[in-house]
């Protein structure tokens, strides 16, 4: 599982397969944490790698058991996880998405082609390979402060969002991007 704001640019990814690096004597979960909080802070990606969650109630902490989570402990880490991910500040992806995610992010350009008073059409061009780098794109798009929803067409579906502050976020594959305003009565 890998965390990461898709919109600004922050990971963290949770492993339970691998080897550990986990640390023993922290305080329970505070590295792992403190690690999330850093991929926020500083825009990037963290990952803990751990070989599984303990088999209890009686752990023989030999060979096979040496690096599992405490089960109070990965339950915290993970509700602390979801804290963040509900405050937008983290997506939750496996590794390739991740990867994918990024080299999109780095390597796609938006270009705005129209934008009247009730609409906004966008392309989103992508210099990856299309066949592998397949995620749509989260874009933030500042629309018109009398815009209350929006309603979004992409390769001929429709979406509907709501405007927040003046800005819609919405997920987009590589091509054209309609906005335009929806009317109460829409």
């Amino acid at each position: 599982m890998t965390v990461w704001n898709r919109a600004n640019s922050r990971l963290f990814m949770l492993s339970l397969t691998g080897m550990a690096v986990l640390l023993a004597a922290e305080e329970p979960g505070t590295t792992r944490i403190a690690l999330a909080d850093n991929a926020i802070a500083e825009g990037g990606m963290e990952y803990v790698i751990a070989h599984g969650v303990e088999r209890g109630p009686e752990i023989k902490w030999g060979y096979r058991d040496f690096w599992a989570w405490k089960l109070a402990d990965f339950k915290r880490v993970l509700d602390e996880l979801a804290l963040r991910r509900d405050r937008g500040e983290l997506w939750i992806t496996d590794h390739i998405s991740c990867h994918k995610y990024k080299t999109e992010r780095e390597t796609d350009r938006g270009k705005l082609l129209q934008r009247t008073h009730e609409t906004i059409v966008l392309e989103l061009s992508r210099d990856a390979d299309g066949e592998l780098y397949d995620l749509p794109l989260t874009l933030m798009t500042r629309v018109p402060e009398s815009w209350k929803n929006c309603r979004i067409i992409q390769e001929g579906r429709s979406t509907t969002v709501k405007v927040t502050n003046g800005v819609i976020c919405y997920g987009a594959p590589a091509g054209k991007i309609t906005i335009s305003n929806l009317k109460n009565n829409e």
